[in-house]
């Protein structure tokens, strides 16, 4: 919803192919190529806990898939109603992997069929070169802090030129199903949170990373905690949905500016 009003404003282009033009692109890549390319990219990780051989390997089709489609359709991003999907059995193999390889390549793939994180996205990537990470965040008013979690992370959160940073092959956590990437992203960063409520106005703030969250339980794979200047006050004002959409650097200038 909203795609003729960000279209208004910005010029962005959409389209809406179908599951079935996914699934198709998906069954064009060869599987011994999609195997090979997925070992590699497994072989790269720190480890890998959960996911077997054909969960990454299916992965890593959607994903060359993905591309196949993006093509196709002459566009750089992506969002998909990914657990809808999965109950209508309309997704092959879960694409947080693919979110991942695209985010790293400067593309853009965002989770839930989410359009104003991914036009966040596409602001603030465009003229930074910093990928984003579409989150959840969970407030620790103990500590003042934000917790940013989901199952969807670049490695390359501080340049789609810069360093990939480690990872961990995970599942998805919500459903112990398919492949993730657990990032490690960089600590004592600053950082800045952004979402759009709708074509014509932008929430945006900061924050400070104090480290990652390795081993919870709770939440989604890839986890950071921030120190924010009132978790409280930020709490009891939280708006426009669940997801926010967090950078690495202060981009708060720029985008007024914009």
């Amino acid at each position: 919803s909203g795609g003729a009003e960000f279209t208004a404003q910005f010029g962005t282009q959409m389209a809406y192919p179908a599951y079935t033009d996914l699934k198709a692109c998906f069954e064009s890549i060869d599987v011994r190529r999609a195997e090979k390319e997925g070992v590699e990219f497994a072989r790269k990780a720190l480890r890998v806990v959960e996911p077997p051989p054909h969960d990454i390997r299916d992965s890593w089709r959607l994903y060359l898939g993905m591309r196949e489609l993006l093509a196709k359709e002459k566009a750089n991003a992506i969002t998909i109603d990914c657990l809808g999907g999965f109950r209508r059995g309309d997704l092959p193999a879960y694409p947080c992997v693919a979110f991942t390889m695209l985010n790293d390549l400067g593309m853009y793939g965002v989770c839930e069929s989410d359009l104003p994180s991914t036009m966040t996205q596409l602001l603030v990537t465009s003229y930074s070169g910093k990928p984003g990470f579409v989150s959840d965040p969970t407030f620790d008013t103990s500590r003042n802090e934000v917790i940013h979690a989901h199952c969807v992370s670049a490695t390359k959160m501080k340049g789609i030129n810069g360093p990939s940073y480690p990872y961990i092959l995970r599942n998805h956590l919500e459903t112990n199903e398919g492949a993730v990437v657990q990032v490690m992203m960089p600590s004592n960063e600053t950082i800045t949170v952004a979402r759009f409520t709708g074509p014509k106005r932008l929430l945006i703030s900061t924050a400070e990373v104090t480290g990652p969250v390795m081993d919870s339980d709770r939440g989604c794979r890839s986890q950071i905690r921030t120190r924010v200047s009132d978790a409280e006050k930020w709490l009891q004002n939280f708006t426009a949905g669940l997801h926010r959409v967090i950078f690495y650097g202060d981009h708060v200038r720029d985008v007024e500016r914009m």
